[in-house]
């Protein structure tokens, strides 16, 4: 893992990271929880003004970058300065992330773009009011058959804690 300070990077709980984890991390990284990155994934804050007067003064900017909970992050991709990651999304391999990508979604490419949702509407919304990541581990461990049942009415109806 490569890091620019170090300083600013804030990660949760149950974190993975393949090899060659690289993170410019000049302004604030916050990664949440349940997150896998795959090998070679940079996450870069650090930009540049487009503007060649501006460059050429050495002017250096960073914006924050966002990685929500239950997120996964493929092969080799890339990550800009500036943003936000929802939870339970998944970014496809190869892909250079310059946008939001909001939760739930299956995102992929060069630039990236929503592919489709993970789930229906009504799905991804209760699994963002639950929160299933804060849970303590017993509590997961008992709750996990319902967030992998194939049985997605049974799933929608367990969530539906009122």
């Amino acid at each position: 893992m490569w890091f620019d300070y170090g300083c600013n990077l804030f990660v949760g709980e149950n974190f993975y990271a393949n090899y060659n984890l690289t993170v410019l991390d000049c302004a604030r990284v916050t990664i949440g929880d349940n997150v896998m990155l795959g090998p070679n994934v940079s996450i870069y804050t650090a930009t540049h003004p487009l503007d060649a007067r501006e460059r050429a003064s050495g002017l250096e900017m960073a914006h924050p970058i966002t990685i929500g909970n239950d997120v996964w992050i493929g092969y080799e991709a890339v990550v800009l300065s500036g943003v936000h990651i929802g939870d339970g999304a998944i970014i496809g391999a190869n892909s250079v992330v310059s946008g939001h990508i909001p939760p739930y979604t299956v995102a992929a490419g060069n630039p990236c773009r929503v592919i489709r949702p993970r789930f229906a509407p009504e799905l991804t919304a209760l699994l963002l009011r639950v929160r299933w990541w804060d849970f303590p581990p017993e509590q997961l461990a008992d709750f996990l058959p319902v967030l992998c049942s194939p049985d997605l009415e049974d799933v929608r109806r367990r969530l539906a804690l009122g």
